[in-house]
């Protein structure tokens, strides 16, 4: 399965697979402002959304969670009017009054014309605990094609947890691995303690998953981002992907 992908920035990925646009957690305001995620946790957006041409004839959203502004904020809010489907938790899809709310386990089937994909929701814990409790909640995704074993996995804001792994590799084999990386912390809130992966989740998820290519997003673009560093060994270079435009095969 041929696939071309943009990134537009923070968690905000297009995929196209055939004749199907997808577009995950839609982060598009342009950068400055300050805003307020629940729970006095603030931070101020710093990146340009990119391929902004691009945004549009949009089949899918897939959205790991609406409560917090670095994944969806008032232009992605905007965009999903536009928007044939929206795939997100059961919390969200009550939030939006609208799209398929999802637990992790459950799936969907999405067809157009000659292409008919499945998203499956995987799950996600959005921080170590006990934040996690106060970030609400979250899940991942798999796209594959309808009885294919290549599986896209886009882990969501999470941590690192075996069950997630197997639950991932019990459905099929990675072929692209989306991880959401920043080492998210609000330092002034809940100290050290981080919602979302850093660089041991980030070689954990990549010695049990053992995907073939990996596609970091979400290290950029928010104040309450820390860079995650890639690893330096030559077999991670190597399954690494650095444009923020390609094509690939799964």
């Amino acid at each position: 399965m041929r696939i071309k992908v943009w990134y537009i920035g923070v968690a905000t990925i297009l995929i196209e697979i055939g004749s199907i646009k997808i577009i995950t957690d839609p982060n598009l305001d342009k950068p400055g402002n300050l805003y307020h995620h629940g729970f006095l946790a603030f931070s101020k957006k710093n990146s340009i959304p990119r391929f902004e041409d691009q945004l549009k004839h949009i089949d899918l959203a897939l959205i790991s969670h609406a409560h917090h502004k670095d994944n969806l904020d008032r232009t992605g809010l905007k965009l999903l009017n536009n928007v044939n489907q929206i795939i997100t938790t059961y919390h969200s899809s009550i939030k939006l009054k609208r799209g398929i709310g999802l637990d992790p386990g459950e799936s969907f089937i999405y067809k157009k014309r000659k292409n008919e994909l499945e998203i499956i929701a995987i799950e996600a814990q959005h921080g170590v605990f006990p934040v996690h409790y106060f970030a609400g909640p979250v899940i991942g995704f798999i796209i594959r094609k309808t009885n294919s074993n290549n599986l896209i996995y886009i882990s969501g804001d999470t941590i690192y947890k075996s069950e997630i792994a197997k639950q991932v590799n019990d459905l099929g084999d990675t072929k692209l691995f989306i991880p959401h990386l920043g080492k998210a912390q609000f330092k002034y809130l809940s100290g050290n303690l981080r919602y979302t992966m850093n660089e041991t989740d980030l070689k954990h998820f990549i010695t049990d998953l053992s995907p073939e290519r990996i596609f970091p997003v979400h290290n950029e673009g928010w104040t309450h981002f820390n860079k995650v560093q890639n690893p330096v060994d030559d077999d991670f270079k190597n399954r690494l992907i650095k444009k923020n435009e390609f094509e690939t095969d799964i």
